[in-house]
């Protein structure tokens, strides 16, 4: 494996070797140790002392070991000529695979981008690598092999983005004399970046299997044309914020920060709002700090004295605050539409089966869901962040998440309804009792596996108080917003419901498919006739089982929480379901006659809806006469076929 952005190492005072094993096979024989010295390793026992080449990997050149190392001046970051102590130890890259690189080793032209540092650490380009992460294999009259290991961030050893390099710190230049601003050699030399790793907000990492970080040199300058505007901020410390602020006057924002074993970087609002950043993925660098008061012109790796750049935030997005609006306001209308349809199936309830229980849960889980949603996005714009934290807020966010999950439990269980009744070619109407069975298997599925997952979710919150920016992801409610926190958002919620949404397609499909067959097989109609009750069919059930939810997922994984203008119709159509389920499960013939026959005083409002329902019966009618006259020859068989299709229809959502 070639470690990336090793090719550009030639002409800098860096000749590059690639293959070779990883050390694993040499002979391990343990040299002395002079433990005055800082020690960097051998791959194998060789005399480095030598005059003449030598190597691991040939038997010659391991009879004897040195115990040390002097390093030439040019190949150290402090300028001076260093001796290490050397002891015996071939590295164990975490992949099995190391590159080789060769340093110029007698010519003393100037340090190029590789070098040694008197704390053992070696840079190469701008990685900085310790002891453990590299060893000598050879040397000859001009050059000293070594072997690294490929840059791993996702193993033990944490990966810091530094601003400077590991012998700089940032110098800001506030006291009389101090050299002009940007990275220097700290005061006193060889006090070299150390800083504290924590577990969470509050407690130190104490993992005995905690390696020492890898270092990635990254200055700011170098990113800041990759910001808003082409600029960069900092954060520092309140306490350092404020005295930097009494001696000079210049503000600087102040935010409490840890980095955490991992690398990552937590800091908190003054809200108590914590944030998880990974330098990796964003243009971001941490560093000590010197030279920023009068009594503070020594570096002494206090925890305090470190400093963050990163890009300048972008102005809040106005349009996201009027899509907020708009998209609660629309949710909160179309819940009308949910509560006729929740009201009409109480009103005919002696009509309802299993098959109606569940299109009654789930329009209720997504009513309830469409009023707090809404109301979250509302309030996020009408009040602001003086509503968060609040147990009102809390409770919006908790309420929203846990019918948000219902919906989606409910639809699957709307999905496989469906398929068992059109798994049989004759629908089987069972007893109560047999149906009463299957809704409480159902509802234990639709209410209960929300509640497993709010309620791990509101445990873990209450474990975990967010004010810690611990490594447990908690769904944060009313911390951020009247909702779950944006990290939160794919544990929580969207990866259950892409779970969730597979289920459905599955069945839809296969539902779709056997209902494709089971309309070929009755020949009964004109093929027209067929297959538009096929595709009438097939369209409602796609917009009852939620396929078009797919884009909800998909939107959250390109575009995060953001409000872009390209999902708004998916968006739009997605909560627009709310009318389709009105159409589809309340304006039908049968059930509008069924409210007049019980409830004569709704008849005047249902007029509108009759006119529809009679002009669908009347075309269905006559293309069922002409389907009778081209087909008087059938058999009954197939008459009965006939109506055992439009029993189905019927009872499903016909």
């Amino acid at each position: 494996m070639v470690m990336s952005g090793f090719m550009g190492f030639v002409g800098v005072g860096l000749l590059l070797f690639l293959g070779g094993s990883n050390g694993q096979n040499l002979v391990n024989l343990t040299a002395p140790r002079n433990e005055s010295l800082t020690t960097v390793n051998t791959c194998c026992a060789i005399d480095l002392q030598s005059d003449i080449p030598v190597k691991c990997g040939n038997q010659d050149d391991q009879m004897t070991s040195s115990a040390s190392l002097t390093v030439p001046a040019h190949l150290m970051a402090e300028n001076t000529s260093f001796s290490f102590g050397l002891a015996v130890r071939p590295i164990n890259c975490l992949d099995g695979e190391h590159d080789t690189v060769g340093m110029i080793w007698n010519i003393s032209a100037g340090r190029g981008a590789s070098f040694f540092l008197n704390n053992g650490y070696l840079k190469l380009i701008d990685h900085y690598f310790h002891q453990d992460e590299y060893c000598i294999n050879g040397k000859n009259a001009t050059t000293l092999e070594i072997s690294v290991c490929p840059q791993n961030c996702k193993g033990p050893r944490p990966c810091i983005v530094k601003c400077c390099g590991l012998h700089q710190v940032y110098n800001f230049a506030f006291t009389p004399n101090s050299p002009q601003r940007g990275c220097q050699n700290p005061s006193p030399e060889g006090n070299y970046f150390s800083p504290v790793l924590y577990k969470d907000f509050e407690h130190e990492s104490l993992n005995p299997g905690q390696l020492a970080p890898h270092y990635i040199e990254k200055y700011p300058s170098t990113f800041k044309y990759q910001c808003h505007e082409n600029k960069t901020t900092l954060f520092l410390f309140p306490r350092t914020a404020q005295t930097i602020a009494s001696h000079t006057g210049f503000n600087v924002t102040g935010h409490p920060f840890k980095i955490r074993d991992d690398g990552k970087i937590l800091y908190r609002e003054q809200d108590g709002v914590c944030a998880v950043i990974d330098p990796l993925s964003m243009n971001i660098c941490v560093d000590a700090i010197t030279n920023f008061a009068p009594e503070f012109t020594s570096f002494n790796n206090h925890p305090e004295e470190l400093v963050i750049f990163l890009c300048s935030l972008k102005p809040k997005d106005g349009e996201a605050e009027e899509g907020g609006f708009f998209y609660g306001s629309l949710m909160i209308g179309s819940s009308v539409f949910l509560l006729l349809t929740i009201a009409v199936y109480f009103m005919l309830w002696e009509r309802q089966t299993v098959h109606g229980w569940t299109i009654l849960s789930h329009t209720i889980s997504l009513f309830l869901m469409y009023i707090f949603l809404g109301t979250s996005h509302i309030l996020r714009v009408t009040i602001g962040h003086s509503i968060l934290n609040t147990q009102f807020c809390f409770a919006i966010g908790l309420l929203c998440h846990f019918f948000f999950l219902s919906t989606f439990c409910w639809l699957s269980m709307i999905s496989i309804d469906l398929w068992l009744t059109f798994r049989a070619i004759t629908p089987r109407r069972g007893t109560k009792s047999k149906g009463f069975k299957r809704y409480t298997f159902y509802s234990v599925v639709g209410w209960g596996v929300p509640a497993i997952i709010v309620g791990t979710g509101w445990t873990l919150t209450k474990e975990h108080p967010e004010r810690t920016c611990g490594t447990v992801i908690t769904p944060g409610y009313g911390i951020t917003s009247c909702y779950l926190q944006e990290k939160a958002l794919g544990a929580y919620l969207y990866y259950p419901i892409a779970m969730m949404i597979g289920i459905n397609l599955l069945f839809f499909t296969v539902t779709s498919v056997k209902l494709y067959m089971y309309q070929n097989s009755t020949k009964i109609a004109t093929k027209d006739d067929t297959q538009q009750q096929f595709y009438r069919l097939f369209f409602k059930l796609f917009f009852v089982m939620g396929i078009l939810y797919i884009f909800e997922l998909i939107s959250w994984v390109i575009s995060g929480s953001g409000v872009f203008w390209y999902w708004a119709a998916f968006d739009c159509l997605n909560i627009l379901r709310a009318v389709a389920v009105f159409i589809i499960f309340v304006c039908k013939p049968d059930i509008l006659w069924a409210l007049e026959q019980n409830y004569p005083w709704i008849k005047p409002i249902l007029i509108p809806f009759a006119c529809i329902t009679r002009k669908q019966r009347t075309f269905s009618q006559r293309r069922e006469s002409e389907s009778i006259g081209l087909n008087s020859s059938l058999s009954t068989k197939q008459s009965t076929l006939r109506s055992t299709s439009r029993n189905i229809s019927s009872r499903i959502m016909d």
